[in-house]
């Protein structure tokens, strides 16, 4: 699997969590969920993994606090590196690259995390904020 980082291929199920077990992604009210902004970011970046990390196919569930994933890694041996590794979702800095290689889960879910981020930060009147 060289090139491909040390995550096999096959279904890999992720939780991902905000900070505090806030409910970002939206309130229930009356047994039903109301969706906030910040799901629609999420709900955008974690379609888009596909598109910045070639071996990666996503399925998801989204809770108003917290992300339910599963990520199903193929092997293609004619791609060691995503078509547009420069400008993934969150253009990582080159020096994140040094954790996980590009096509480790860790990879993945940091540069989702990353992007939504960023995205939440815009919105916010106070940038800068934790999320994750």
């Amino acid at each position: 699997m060289r090139g491909f980082g040390n995550t096999p291929e096959g279904a890999h199920l992720v939780t991902i969590i905000p900070l505090h077990g806030e409910h970002l992604f939206g309130t229930v009210v009356n047994g039903v969920v109301q969706v906030s902004e910040i799901r629609a970011i999420a709900h955008r970046d974690w379609l888009d993994i596909p598109k910045h990390f070639s071996r990666a196919v996503c399925a998801w569930v989204m809770m108003p606090d917290h992300v339910l994933g599963i990520l199903f890694l193929t092997i293609d041996p004619s791609v060691t590196r995503p078509a547009n590794a420069g400008e993934r979702l969150a253009s990582l800095p080159q020096s994140a690259l040094r954790g996980p290689q590009l096509h480790d889960i860790g990879a993945i879910v940091g540069s989702f995390k990353l992007a939504v981020t960023r995205r939440i930060n815009a919105l916010n009147p106070t940038p800068g904020i934790t999320v994750w």
